[in-house]
């Protein structure tokens, strides 16, 4: 009767089996909110400039003059963010309406954020 005790516990390789397979985990979840953090700043951007074109098509609207065709650009501060824009006005088939083509992108950044089309009437200003 020469039995030796059972082993209580894990083997070395079991706990290093373990903590590889902890630190894979912990890495998908931490690139998983790195994602999630990015995407929410990249909303936040294309919100704000989707903004700031509806805020540069609204000028054109209420403005005294009909716009002339052409294009211009411009910067804009909203949000604590410096914004450029870009506005082409072109004819359409009816000569009382201009349609205008708003395009919005960060200062620091070359990709279009936000496209914004509309049409601008010559009834009824001054």
């Amino acid at each position: 009767m020469n039995r030796r005790p059972a082993q209580q516990g894990f083997t070395l390789i079991e706990v290093m089996a373990a903590v590889v397979i902890l630190a894979m985990a912990l890495a998908a979840i931490i690139a998983g909110f790195s994602r999630q953090a990015h995407l929410s700043s990249e909303l936040r951007d294309r919100t704000l400039a989707m903004l700031v074109a509806r805020n540069r098509m609204a000028e054109y609207t209420l403005a005294a003059e009909f716009p002339d065709t052409g294009e211009s650009d411009g910067e804009r501060r909203f949000a604590d963010n410096d914004w450029i824009w870009f506005a082409e006005v072109s004819e359409t088939e009816d000569p009382a309406l201009r349609r205008i083509d708003v395009r919005i992108r960060r200062e620091d950044d070359e990709r279009d954020l936000a496209t914004l089309s509309g049409f601008v009437s010559e009834t009824g200003r001054r």
